[in-house]
């Protein structure tokens, strides 16, 4: 198993672990190290968004469409426990991620193939604000560097439902994902013409439809 059995129990694994809910499909392990260096630069000023979102929106920004097609991992439907029970919410995530996907910044974004601390940044804007929301005003969660060693991120998806069934016990992962999970679902429940542009217009759209914590 890449990510090992000593590294699936700790921060680390379980991070990895929420791959399981990406649904842009890239399993080249040089991109997926990518999306770690930009998740280790959000953690460096207190940004703990999961690795999947992270992933998912900067594959959007950088991976020709057709060599990353968006979807449901085939796996969910097929598994018990809470991926499962994901499943609804993961279908919403999709839907928006096609719909940002198909904006015109990025594609334009894909035409200017921006360098990792450039799509840091930007993820730090898109991503910034809903986190914020989701903990806050003032408050960090406790971040932890992912390993930027590209066997650790190889031949993951077979792996990836065991590893995140027992990762998701960890009220740590609960509360990283239930943020972009409720982003997802507000978005996709807005009018069409509030969030075909930017994942902006979908985050403020969903801060109204999110239960009191």
């Amino acid at each position: 198993m890449p990510v090992g059995p000593k590294l699936a129990q700790t921060p680390v694994g379980r991070e990895i672990a929420t791959l399981a809910l990406s649904c842009v499909r890239m399993e080249n392990p040089m991109a997926i190290l990518r999306a770690a260096h930009w998740r280790n630069s959000l953690a460096k000023v207190g940004l703990g968004v999961p690795l999947f979102a992270v992933h998912d929106l900067g594959m959007l920004a950088i991976a020709d469409p057709r060599s990353a097609p968006i979807g449901v991992r085939p796996f969910v439907g097929k598994t018990a426990g809470p991926l499962a029970q994901a499943a609804p919410q993961l279908a919403l995530w999709a839907e928006t991620l096609r719909e940002v996907a198909a904006s015109e910044v990025v594609e334009r974004a894909r035409q200017w193939r921006l360098g990792d601390d450039l799509l840091a940044v930007l993820l730090l804007r898109v991503l910034g604000p809903i986190w914020e929301r989701h903990l806050g005003p003032g408050r960090r969660a406790p971040t932890t560097q992912l390993p930027l060693d590209p066997e650790v991120y190889r031949d993951l998806e077979p792996e990836l439902p065991q590893l995140f069934n027992p990762a998701s016990s960890s009220p740590a992962i609960r509360r990283s994902t239930s943020s972009i999970i409720w982003c997802a679902s507000g978005c996709a429940s807005s009018p069409r013409s509030s969030r075909s542009i930017s994942i902006r217009c979908a985050c403020s759209a969903c801060s109204a439809q999110r239960p009191a914590r």
